[in-house]
């Protein structure tokens, strides 16, 4: 199978601002997202390594969810670099899979191996949000574009322990 980017709307941008996404084509005009985009969002929900989407016609970079992946997108925003808390966040997700699928300046992207650990990561990020000033994060492709709505295809496998608070 053959590894290409396409590019993808980022939601809220100005129109037609769009992010090269690492996809690998599949059969039927199908494409898998190999790292978790920093920027993209779905018309409804966000995507994650692993996700299959197919492209919309009629739109540069519309997409829609095909099938998830059963990978967790988290997303970490810094008032300052980013740095010194991707380390951090790198090496507290590791236990759990995690890996940083790419950063910018005061921005970085994760992806977290299903099934969703979702208390263990929300256990991480509040050591990580008293430890850093100015770190926010949420769990990209978990909620509803409202942010409040669940998702299914992660609700039954849900941790009985977390709090479903997003960040």
């Amino acid at each position: 199978m053959a590894h290409l980017h396409v590019d993808l709307t980022i939601l809220g941008a100005t129109p037609g601002s769009t992010q090269p996404v690492a996809v690998e084509r599949l059969d039927g005009g199908l494409l898998r997202v190999l790292r978790s985009p920093g920027f993209v969002e779905g018309i409804v929900e966000g995507i994650a390594a692993g996700d299959t989407i197919r492209l919309l016609e009629g739109g540069v970079g519309a997409f829609e969810v095909v099938a998830r992946g059963g990978n967790l997108c988290l997303k970490v925003f810094c008032l300052g670099p980013v740095a010194a808390v991707q380390d951090r966040v790198a090496t507290d997700l590791a236990p759990l899979g995690g890996v940083c699928d790419g950063s910018i300046e005061r921005a970085a992207v994760f992806t977290i191996p299903g099934p969703p650990p979702f208390a263990e990561v929300e256990r991480i990020m509040d050591g990580v949000t008293s430890a850093h000033e100015g770190v926010e994060w949420y769990f990209a492709n978990a909620y509803a574009d409202d942010g409040v709505t669940p998702l299914s295809w992660w609700r039954d496998a849900r941790d009985p322990g977390s709090t479903g608070d997003r960040r």
